[in-house]
């Protein structure tokens, strides 16, 4: 009876990871190196693309040269769920 009853519940959500906030649709951890959107957590270096320097990202955010190499440009789950809450 009870295998029964555990066969019959419905799936599990899977649940965000402790490090992002409850509330939060994207949430940013340049401390150690990666990101939540799309439901999922990623790592960092997939939240940009373009010609940047990942070796610019560290704790304290990323620095951005717009008059030398380092021109990111938003990419990925992170942009789509940013233009869908600003839609």
């Amino acid at each position: 009876m009870m295998l029964g009853t555990l066969a019959q519940r419905p799936p599990v959500a899977p649940s965000r990871p402790e490090w992002v906030p409850e509330d939060a649709t994207v949430f940013l951890d340049f401390v150690n190196g990666r990101y939540f959107a799309g439901e999922a957590p990623r790592a960092i270096a997939t939240l940009l693309g373009g010609g940047f320097d990942a070796g610019e990202i560290s704790g304290s955010g990323m620095f951005f040269d717009f008059a030398g190499t380092n021109l990111p440009t938003a990419a990925g789950a992170f942009l789509s769920d940013l233009a869908a809450g600003l839609a």
